[in-house]
């Protein structure tokens, strides 16, 4: 009985160590994806790592949109850069909708995690990297330099989101100049005309090729 008596006395002790180191385990799991990521600096820019006031577009095509900053994770930058994502919206600053528009041309781009870079970061024992991602605008995004908009601007908003699904996020605005272009013919072609002859009619495309109204006027020579 005494053996009995001893033996049964020692386990709530190894039990309680037991517990204990479970629930330190736990804990510290849990403080492992604790912190939220911040977004510590973002700039929309015309060019890399630029820091310009205004974008330019180009005629008829796609001019690319540069979005750049730092983020800061405390539980290691590889929470973010590597195991999580960077992404965001870059849409006219007066959409009702703001960050959740859906995709327009006209007003409203995605940032996708897959066309953001990630550097600088060193390890699990770094908790800042740095991140630039791009979107390619259309020539026609909506001016807010001149027309309707001119009493806004665009935004981007950048997300940070970790593997715990922990969120930061930042914005700028930039304006979007407008641009005015006209896409004509370099040559208009009736063939060959008899003298005191009447050539056939022909018909020609000419696109706007800026993001701007305009009327035209046109007068052919030849």
């Amino acid at each position: 009985m005494g053996r009995g008596c001893c033996y049964t006395g020692q386990m709530p002790i190894r039990f309680i160590v037991l517990v204990v180191s479970v629930i330190l385990g736990l804990s510290q799991a849990s403080l492992v994806l604790a912190a939220v990521p911040t977004v510590d600096a973002t700039t929309a820019a015309q060019t890399s790592g630029g820091n310009q006031a205004s974008f330019n577009l180009t005629e008829s095509v796609a001019t690319t949109l540069f979005v750049h900053g730092s983020i800061t994770d405390a539980d290691g930058c590889e929470d973010v850069a590597v195991n999580g994502t960077v992404t965001g919206k870059f849409y006219r600053s007066n959409l009702g909708a703001a960050d959740s528009c859906t995709n327009d041309n006209n007003d409203c781009y995605s940032l996708l995690n897959a066309n953001c870079t990630k550097t600088g970061c060193a390890g699990p024992g770094d908790n800042i990297f740095n991140y630039e991602c791009t979107a390619d605008l259309q020539y026609y995004a909506d001016s807010t330099t001149a027309g309707t908009h001119t009493a806004t601007d665009w935004t981007a908003k950048v997300k940070a989101t970790d593997q715990a699904t922990n969120v930061g996020t930042l914005t700028d605005t930039i304006e979007m100049n407008t641009l005015i272009g006209l896409d004509v013919p370099a040559n208009l072609s009736y063939g060959t005309i008899n003298l005191d002859a009447v050539g056939s009619e022909q018909t020609y495309g000419i696109t706007n090729s800026g993001n701007s109204g305009m009327d035209t006027n046109l007068k052919v020579d030849g």
